[in-house]
C-alpha cells in the first residue's frame, strides 16, 4: 500500500515537472528569447530583471517513503517590484519561522511522521496567563514551557502597538499573550470565543498573518535579487539555497460564515498593515456592507435582542463570497486574482461552488496555504457543515496544473506531501460540538502541536426561573452511528405516547429539534399518525408560513408546535402559548435554553413556575450539550449514573 502512495505521488510529480520545463521551454522559443541578454548594470531600488535564457538544471530529491533523483530543467523568470530588505534573521535557527518553515526543516522527521501516522500524541494540561487552560497535544517527549515566539516585522510590531493602546487593559494583555502562542506556530482551537474578546483575538491574527506574509515575501525577493545578480560568465555555480516557495503564491486562507465576519477582520487587517494604499477599499466597503438605503433592525434597536445574534447578524449576511489579497510594499490589494495574491478570504460556500466549476484544476490555489483560520464555527454548523469539510479536504494537495511553478525554488517538504503537517490552523468558537472535535482531532496534523481551550461549566440552571421542574431522562445507543435512530424510537415509544395521554401536556406544547434531519424525521412520523395537531418552525419556512403556525399555535387551534435550532438561530422569535417544552435533543447553544424556558414568562401576568413543565432526553453522546446546561459536575455524574431519570427544580 505505501509503494502504491508512493507510486502515486511520485508519478503525478513527474507529471508537473515534466510539463513545466516544457511550458518554459516552449515559451521561450516563441518569444525567440535564445540569446543571452546583455551584462546587466548592478540593480538598485525598484527594478525588473529578466534571469538569463540559459538553463539551470536541478536535482531534486523526492522523497516519500524512498528516495528518487529527478533532474529538472527550468529558465527562472524573476519579477523583482519591490525594494530588497535584509534578511538578517534568515539564518536565526531559533525563530520558529524558520524551524517550521525553512527549506529543510527538521519539524518532519521519520520518528515525528511516524508517531503522527500512528496518532501517538502526548497530552498534558496547560496554563497560559490570561488566555487560561488549556489541553496540549505533542509529537516530541518535550514539550517546551517557554518556547519562543517568531520575530515579528518591526514595521508591523510598531502599528500593532499603536493599536493596542486602543484596548482596554484586559484585552491588551489577552491580545499580547495570543500574539505570542500564534508565534510559536501551534494549531489552536478557541471554543470560549465571545464578543467581548472577539476584536483582541482579530488583533493577534492579522498581525501574525502580516508578519507571516511579509516574511515570506521578503525571502523569496532576496533570493530573487541573488539569482538576478548571478554572474554566470564568471564561472561560478547558481544559488543552491533558494527553495523558498510552494506551489502556487497564496499562503494565507480566511474561512468565514458571513460577509460582515469579513468586513470586520479586514478591517482590522488593514488597520494593521504597514502599507500606506488599499486598493479597490470602496469597492470593499460597498459589498460587503448592507446596500445604501437598506435599514438593519439589528444595528438601530440592539436592546431588542440577544447579544451573540446582534453580533453574527448585523450587517451583510451574504454566505457566499470569495477575493483575494495581495501584500506590496507600498499598498494591500484587494480583489486580486487567486494565484496572485498571498491571502485569500472566502466562505466555505463560495469555495465549493468555485472548485466545484472545474474539479480536476479549481482547487490548486489551496496546495499552498500555510495558515488557515476559521473563526465562527458556530455559525458554519448552522449553514451547512458538509462545506467546511469539502474546503479542508481540498487543502494542501499537490497540483493538478504547474502554473509556471519554478520547481528549483519549492521547498522539498512540498514536494514531500508535508505541507498539510506543517500548516498551522486557528480555529474560534464559542462553544466545541462533535464535528468540531472531530476536525480538531482528526484534521489538524500540525507536527509542532496543537491546544484546546479546557472548559468547566457552572450551568445555566440557577438562572431559570424559580419553580420550573426540569427533567433529564436518558436513553441508551449502542454507537454515535445509530444514535439517531434509538433517540428516535425512545421518543415515539416514550416519550410522545406519555404527552399524548397526559390532560396538561397534550396542549400547548413545543417540541425543540437540534438537527433538521431529526426534525424532518418527526415532522413526517406527526403526519403519518394523522392523530396529533401540529404545526411546525424551521429554517426553511416562508414568512407568511411562519406568521401562520405562530398564530395557530398561541391561539390553540395546534396542540403542538415543532422548532428546529436553526430557526431559533436565524429569526430569533419570541414563541407565545406554550407551557410545555420537550427537548427532543439540548441545544448546541447553551443559552438557547435559558431563553426559551423564559418565554412563557413574558407574555403572561401571574404565571408561576409550577405552571411550566420541561422534559430533555440525553444519551451519553450528548455530553458537551449536557455540561452547557447543567454544568460538568452534573453532567459527568448523569452520564455515568445507573440512573435514566434525573430532576432539577
Amino acid at each position: 500500500m505505501e509503494d502504491d502512495d508512493f507510486n502515486s505521488v511520485s508519478t503525478k510529480l513527474l507529471t508537473l515537472l515534466n510539463v513545466s520545463a516544457t511550458r518554459r521551454d516552449n515559451k521561450r522559443r516563441q518569444n525567440g528569447d535564445l540569446e543571452p541578454p546583455a551584462k546587466r548594470l548592478k540593480l538598485g531600488g525598484k527594478r525588473n530583471a529578466q534571469f538569463s535564457a540559459d538553463i539551470v538544471t536541478s536535482d531534486i530529491s523526492v522523497k516519500a517513503g524512498k528516495s528518487h533523483i529527478v533532474k529538472v530543467t527550468v529558465a527562472p523568470t524573476v519579477d523583482i517590484d519591490e525594494m530588497r530588505e535584509d534578511d538578517a534573521d534568515a539564518t536565526d535557527a531559533t525563530d520558529p519561522f524558520n524551524e517550521h518553515f525553512g527549506t529543510n526543516t527538521s519539524m518532519v522527521s521519520e520518528l515525528v511522521l511516524n508517531s503522527l501516522d500512528t496518532g501517538k500524541w502526548n497530552t498534558r494540561s496547560r496554563k497560559l496567563g490570561s488566555l487560561g487552560s488549556f489541553q496540549e497535544s505533542f509529537l516530541n517527549n518535550e514539550s517546551l514551557e517557554d518556547q519562543p515566539a517568531a520575530k515579528v516585522e518591526d514595521k508591523l510590531l510598531a502599528m500593532f502597538k499603536s493599536r493596542l493602546e486602543s484596548l482596554s487593559d484586559e484585552m491588551r494583555i489577552l491580545c499580547t499573550d495570543f500574539t505570542k502562542l500564534l508565534g510559536t506556530y501551534k494549531d489552536v482551537f478557541i471554543s470560549n470565543r465571545d464578543g467581548r474578546k472577539q476584536q483582541a483575538f482579530r488583533e493577534a491574527v492579522t498581525v501574525h498573518a502580516l508578519n507571516h506574509v511579509l516574511r515570506t515575501r521578503r525571502r523569496v525577493l532576496k533570493n530573487n535579487d541573488r539569482l538576478a545578480h548571478f554572474d554566470e560568465s564568471k564561472g561560478s555555480d547558481p544559488p543552491s539555497d533558494v527553495q523558498d516557495q510552494g506551489f502556487t503564491r497564496p499562503k494565507v486562507l480566511f474561512l468565514l460564515p458571513l460577509r460582515n465576519s469579513a468586513l470586520a477582520w479586514i478591517q482590522t487587517l488593514i488597520s494593521n498593515s504597514p502599507t500606506t494604499q488599499t486598493e479597490n477599499h470602496s469597492r470593499f466597503i460597498s459589498e460587503y456592507s448592507l446596500p445604501n438605503g437598506v435599514s438593519d433592525r439589528l444595528a438601530e434597536n440592539p436592546e431588542n435582542y440577544p447579544r451573540d445574534h446582534v453580533d453574527t447578524f448585523k450587517g451583510n449576511i451574504d454566505d457566499n463570497f470569495r477575493f483575494g489579497l495581495k501584500l506590496t510594499r507600498k499598498a494591500l490589494k484587494l480583489f486580486t486574482e487567486f494565484y496572485s495574491s498571498d491571502m485569500i478570504v472566502a466562505s466555505p460556500l463560495g469555495l465549493k461552488l468555485l472548485i466545484e466549476k472545474d474539479k480536476a484544476k479549481s482547487a490548486d490555489f489551496l496546495s499552498s496555504i500555510e495558515l488557515l483560520v476559521m473563526d465562527q464555527l458556530d455559525v458554519m454548523s448552522m449553514q451547512n457543515w458538509e462545506h467546511v469539510q469539502f474546503v479542508l479536504e481540498h487543502l494542501n494537495k499537490l497540483p493538478n496544473e504547474t502554473r509556471d511553478s519554478d520547481f528549483s525554488r519549492i521547498k522539498p517538504w512540498y514536494l514531500d506531501g508535508h505541507a498539510a503537517k506543517l500548516r498551522q490552523t486557528l480555529l474560534f468558537s464559542p462553544y466545541e460540538t462533535p464535528e468540531m472535535r472531530a476536525l480538531y482531532n482528526k484534521s489538524l496534523t500540525n507536527v509542532e502541536g496543537k491546544l484546546k481551550t479546557e472548559q468547566r461549566f457552572a450551568g445555566l440552571l440557577s438562572h431559570i426561573p424559580k419553580g420550573i421542574q426540569q427533567t433529564f431522562t436518558k436513553f441508551s445507543s449502542s454507537s454515535p452511528i445509530h444514535e439517531p435512530d434509538a433517540r428516535f424510537e425512545y421518543f415515539t415509544t416514550q416519550v410522545m405516547p406519555a404527552l399524548l395521554k397526559s390532560a396538561v401536556r397534550s396542549v400547548n406544547t413545543m417540541i425543540f429539534v437540534p438537527s433538521y434531519f431529526d426534525y424532518v424525521r418527526l415532522r413526517n412520523h406527526f403526519k403519518e399518525a394523522d392523530t396529533i395537531s401540529y404545526t411546525t418552525l424551521s429554517e426553511d419556512a416562508s414568512n407568511s408560513e411562519i406568521a401562520r403556525a405562530r398564530h395557530q399555535f398561541f391561539a390553540g387551534n395546534k396542540a403542538f408546535i415543532l422548532m428546529t435550532e436553526r430557526f431559533h438561530f436565524y429569526r430569533r422569535y419570541r414563541i407565545r402559548g406554550f407551557k410545555n417544552i420537550i427537548f427532543y435533543g439540548l441545544p448546541e447553544h447553551g443559552n438557547y435554553y435559558e431563553e426559551l424556558l423564559a418565554m412563557p414568562f413574558q407574555d403572561t401576568e401571574g404565571m408561576d413556575g409550577s405552571d411550566v413543565s420541561v422534559q430533555a432526553i440525553f444519551c451519553q453522546y450528548d455530553f458537551l450539550r449536557l455540561e452547557r446546561v447543567v454544568g460538568t459536575q452534573d453532567a459527568r455524574k448523569m452520564i455515568k449514573s445507573q440512573e435514566d431519570v434525573f430532576t432539577f427544580v
